[in-house]
C-alpha cells in the first residue's frame, strides 16, 4: 500500500477504537468491490464481511452480495482460515475464487 493511507480497519489496535454496531465499517477494494469489519457490541472479535456489486443482465438491475468471510484477529491470532487478519481478508476479498463469484 506504498503511498496510500491505510483504512482505520487495517490493524486490531486501530480497530479497537472503533465504536461497536450493527453496520460495517468498510474500505473500497476496487470500484463495486469492498471489504467490511463490524465491530459487535458484545466485546467478541469482529467479522470481516465482503460486498460486491454484480451487473445484471440484459434489462435487468444490478444487485450487491455479501458474505462473511470469517473472524477478525481482534482476540486470537490468526490462523488463515476461520481468524484472519486484514491483509488475509484482503486477500480472500480481491481473488477470482472470492465467495460471491
Amino acid at each position: 500500500m506504498s503511498g496510500r493511507v491505510q483504512p482505520r480497519i487495517a490493524t486490531p489496535t486501530s480497530r479497537r477504537v472503533l465504536q461497536p454496531r450493527d453496520a460495517p465499517y468498510w474500505t473500497e477494494l476496487r470500484r463495486g468491490l469492498r471489504l467490511g469489519y463490524i465491530k459487535p457490541r458484545s466485546g467478541a472479535a469482529g467479522v470481516w464481511v465482503l460486498r460486491e456489486f454484480k451487473a445484471g443482465g440484459a434489462g435487468e438491475r444490478g444487485r450487491y452480495v455479501r458474505r462473511r468471510l470469517g473472524l477478525a484477529d481482534d482476540l486470537a491470532p490468526a490462523d488463515g482460515a476461520a481468524i484472519l487478519t486484514y491483509a488475509e481478508a484482503q486477500s480472500q476479498a480481491i481473488s477470482p475464487e472470492r465467495p460471491t463469484v
